[in-house]
């Protein structure tokens, strides 16, 4: 008996995934141009007809990539989370060194770039990338200072203040050098920089950075 019509099929959530999960690169491609339907449906082999089914519109698709792209990270979100048993002074610098990994090796440059190209005051993206990749980062690095606050390694903070203060200016360094060419212009060890700003900020919340 066929389905009444805009009824969803049974496996409706999971393919939907699948098709944001596949659109996902294409949205965020390096040169940051807005992909319409028909160049979306070729890039997951499927009819504009079948996107507007799962998604309604591209401001969907791109919602449910950010989606997509959050589900996917959530290993590595949990790794910045817990200490592992390390001091501040060897997590906090772990964090920033692996932001930069992460930015230049698996991806994340990309996603940050293209979600603002995209993003930027947009009523629907903005939000969606806020809620898929910006807000959980911060999270995670708000969860990472409350645990050594727990641990009595770091006095009690401003988590948001701090989680803010910590990784913007690595954020902004890597936008400066890799996403907007800095790099050839007027350059910067990031990684050296990550390790100096982090020794910086521990100072400030009152514990030598060398304990």
């Amino acid at each position: 008996m066929p389905r009444p019509p805009g009824s969803r099929n049974r496996d409706y959530a999971a393919t939907r995934h699948a098709l944001a999960a596949r659109l996902a690169p294409r949205l965020l491609r390096p040169d940051g141009e807005p992909a319409g339907l028909t160049d979306l449906a070729a890039a997951a082999d499927v009819s504009t007809t079948t996107l507007k089914h799962y998604f309604a519109d591209r401001d969907g698709i791109y919602s449910a990539a950010m989606q997509a792209v959050l589900a996917d990270s959530q290993v590595h979100l949990h790794a910045m989370r817990d200490p592992g048993g390390r001091p501040p002074a060897e997590s906090v610098p772990a964090l920033l060194l692996g932001t930069v990994a992460a930015w230049r090796r698996y991806g994340l440059g990309r996603v940050f770039a293209a979600g603002l190209a995209l993003g930027l005051e947009h009523t629907g993206r903005g939000p969606a990338f806020l809620a898929g990749v910006l807000e959980p980062f911060l999270q995670a690095v708000e969860d990472l200072l409350a645990a050594h606050v727990r641990q009595g390694e770091l006095p009690d903070l401003d988590r948001r203040a701090t989680a803010l203060s910590l990784v913007a200016p690595v954020l902004v360094a890597l936008l400066h050098q890799d996403s907007l060419g800095g790099d050839g212009r007027r350059h910067l060890d990031v990684e050296a920089y990550a390790r100096q700003h982090a020794g910086t900020i521990l100072a400030g919340l009152g514990r030598d950075p060398g304990r």
